[in-house]
């Protein structure tokens, strides 16, 4: 629960993920995969200041919608880049403090303020 990880409500056999972290209190960090019928998810937050950075694993064959932490979709960077420079990942919306993003299957290295 704390890394994120659970299916959509329309999924089958995960093939449509949501990756929710949750943050709480003083804890700092957390680290949590899934095996399923597709492959391994992986979810990996840290908090660090103002910063919290997330590392995502998305299996061939499934796609995720990401809620990330964050003040607004210009303070999200994925590998260093920003939203509108990464192929495949697409920003959705913001739903109160937190940055929606759709992204295919692949690794990523998110970063948000």
């Amino acid at each position: 629960a704390l890394a994120g990880i659970q299916p959509a409500p329309d999924a089958v056999g995960f093939d449509k993920i949501i990756i929710k972290p949750q943050p709480v209190g003083d804890l700092r960090w957390v680290k949590a995969s899934h095996h399923t019928v597709h492959g391994p998810v992986a979810s990996a937050w840290q908090k660090s200041g103002d910063r919290f950075k997330l590392q995502l694993r998305i299996p061939v064959g499934a796609s995720a919608t990401v809620f990330l932490p964050a003040k607004n979709a210009a303070s999200v960077t994925e590998g260093g880049r920003s939203l509108d420079r990464v192929s495949g990942v697409k920003f959705l919306r913001m739903e109160e403090d937190r940055a929606v993003l759709a992204v295919p299957s692949g690794q990523y290295k998110f970063v948000s303020r």
